[in-house]
């Protein structure tokens, strides 16, 4: 899962939302600083997490001022492999072939990105 953080905290100190950021991420000091300065300068940032650090994350994110969303990169693929359901089933068997490709190099990249 993902957390795309589109805001932080706008107050001058900054330290308690480093220190939520470090709680959710194992991050070091430099990188959270790293991250909350950039986002505070108006770019967004992506964090990937396992599902159960990412529900943890969003009520501890929330409750320290964040903005964010999530996104699962797993949805996409499900779409994906619905379309190519939907086509099989209406037999259009060559037009099959690109979203399965799509579908199949999403999956390799997640396994990538999970081990």
């Amino acid at each position: 899962m993902e957390l795309v953080i589109t805001a932080v905290p706008t107050n001058e100190n900054r330290i308690p939302a480093i220190k939520a950021l470090r709680e959710v991420t194992n991050l070091g000091l430099k990188d959270s600083k790293l991250i909350i300065d950039s986002v505070a300068a108006g770019e967004t940032r992506q964090i990937s997490l396992n599902k159960e650090k990412a529900t943890r994350a969003t009520t501890t994110l929330h409750n320290a001022g964040f903005t964010f969303s999530t996104y699962d990169p797993s949805d996409d693929i499900i779409q994906h492999i619905k379309a190519a359901i939907q086509l099989a089933t209406q037999r259009e068997m060559p037009s099959v072939l690109p979203h399965l490709t799509v579908a199949f190099a999403k999956a390799l990249e997640l396994k990538e990105q999970i081990t």
